[in-house]
């Protein structure tokens, strides 16, 4: 049905220079001088495609098509409206998609000369709606998954790198060990054999801890959260669950690096009560962390009885 609905009323901004001046001014503006844009008269508005040109005052017109209404607004970092999302198709709101539009290819066409009402219209047609893909609306903080992805896998390859740096100087050290304490070949060897020994000790554990990667998981009303944005307190005490929501242990106390972040997470494993629990050492890349409102979640690709059976944290 082609109505207009005194809710779906939209005051458009014409004078967008006004408004510039004043904010040049002043970081704050009291108001603005002349007819402007809510976003929030926007939201829920219905949206008519028209495959002819329309004038500004024309009023509605039968042959638009009423097509769907807006549902979102999405704003760029620089402050400008990157795209006005729009539901389209479907009935009783079963089957809808969401399309994005661009702000510039939108019309605000008043109900005649010396009215307040507006219709939000767009020129084209049905089969270019039809064809219009649907909007991916798969944000993390404000960033696509892909770049989340990018970035953790970047983070990983630099610690690789310094743990790579970090087998190097050992090796050398060691050299230089041999070198020094060749008059006692058999102290040295020795010597040797059980710092290598504790070296590989060490390195299983780390190896164990350092070979699980993050689960990729996703529950309702929960959102990922970056493990540079959170402190220990936000951390220590939470539950860690493994893929199958099945609670495993609780996060018992963070490390960290020299310069500040964080590194490993002390997971405490089995137990009663906390009588009996087993600190094991993961990676802090190893966890995947979702957050909802009031509630914080850890999780880690392993079973309690993996987690077990690694080497105890040694405080």
């Amino acid at each position: 049905m082609k109505t207009l609905f005194a809710s779906t009323a939209i005051v458009i901004a014409m004078a967008a220079p006004a408004f510039a001046d004043a904010h040049m001014a002043s970081a704050f503006v009291p108001s603005i001088d002349t007819e402007a844009l809510r976003a929030s008269d926007l939201m829920g508005a219905r949206l008519y495609v028209t495959e002819t040109d329309v004038e500004m005052d024309a009023g509605l017109s039968d042959e638009w098509d009423d097509v769907g209404e807006i549902s979102d607004i999405i704003i760029g970092n620089q402050g400008g409206i990157d795209a006005v999302l729009a539901d389209i198709g479907g009935f009783l709101g079963m089957g809808e998609r969401t399309i994005a539009v661009n702000m510039d290819d939108l019309k605000f066409v008043s109900d005649g000369p010396d009215a307040d009402d507006y219709f939000v219209v767009l020129t084209g047609t049905q089969a270019q709606l039809e064809a219009a893909p649907e909007f991916d609306n798969d944000f993390v903080e404000g960033r696509t998954r892909a770049e989340v992805n990018a970035e953790r896998d970047a983070e990983r390859a630099v610690g690789d790198a310094e743990r790579t740096e970090e087998n190097a100087e050992r090796t050398l050290e060691n050299a230089e060990v041999e070198v020094e304490e060749a008059g006692d070949a058999v102290v040295t060897t020795t010597a040797r054999t059980v710092e290598e020994s504790e070296n590989a000790v060490d390195n299983m554990a780390d190896g164990a801890a350092g070979m699980m990667s993050a689960p990729m998981m996703e529950r309702d009303g929960y959102q990922l959260v970056d493990n540079s944005a959170l402190t220990t307190e936000e951390l220590t005490g939470t539950s860690v669950y493994g893929t199958n929501d099945e609670r495993i242990g609780e996060v018992g106390e963070l490390l960290m690096t020299d310069d500040g972040k964080l590194d490993k997470a002390i997971i405490d494993v089995g137990g009663f009560l906390g009588l009996g629990e087993k600190p094991v050492a993961v990676s802090m890349d190893s966890l995947t962390i979702l957050r909802a409102d009031g509630d914080t979640r850890v999780y880690i690709d392993a079973t309690e009885e993996q987690l077990e059976s690694m080497p105890d944290y040694e405080y």
